[in-house]
């Protein structure tokens, strides 16, 4: 690619960035987002939420899954 189509594709690019950044203001002004994000969040399947203080023991229990699941495909040969 030669520098002047780079440039060219940077600045259409960065321009498309600021558009969407007008719009997302825009959006923030007229519409509660957090209130759209957190319900949205609330509807998804499987959500655990947690008291900041007590999220360290699912972290790690799950860090300890991959663990064990590596260590077996280690033993097995095995890829992910």
């Amino acid at each position: 690619m030669r520098r002047e189509d780079l440039d060219a594709y940077v600045r259409e690019g960065l321009g498309a960035m600021e558009r969407l950044d007008v719009e997302f203001e825009d959006l923030f002004e007229s519409e509660d987002v957090t209130g759209l994000n957190a319900a949205w969040l609330r509807a998804q399947p499987g959500l655990l939420v947690l008291e900041e203080t007590k999220v360290t023991a699912p972290i790690a229990e799950r860090v300890s899954w991959r663990s064990a699941m590596a260590l077996r495909q280690d033993a097995t040969g095995s890829m992910p």
